[in-house]
């Protein structure tokens, strides 16, 4: 029998947003002090434009590295 996806969603996210807390806090020796923890660092729209940035970049090194070593074979001797 398989867990269901939903659990393990949830306590990721939980833990991303005390992780986050946690590393805003100002004072650790005080269990009273605030501090504000969040799920993204940005808005979702900016988070999605940025993955799909760093997608683009990867793509384009990937395609860069095919090119470079294409071009560094030696031409057949005829």
């Amino acid at each position: 029998m398989r867990a269901h996806p939903k659990p393990r969603v949830v306590i990721t996210v939980g833990l991303r947003y005390l992780h986050t807390a946690l590393e805003g806090v100002s004072n650790p020796e005080d269990p009273d002090c605030e501090s504000e923890g969040w799920l993204l660092e940005k808005s979702v729209p900016e988070t999605w434009k940025a993955f799909l940035e760093s997608l683009k970049k990867l793509g384009k090194c990937n395609q860069v590295e095919a090119e470079g070593a294409d071009a560094g074979q030696a031409p057949e001797a005829g």
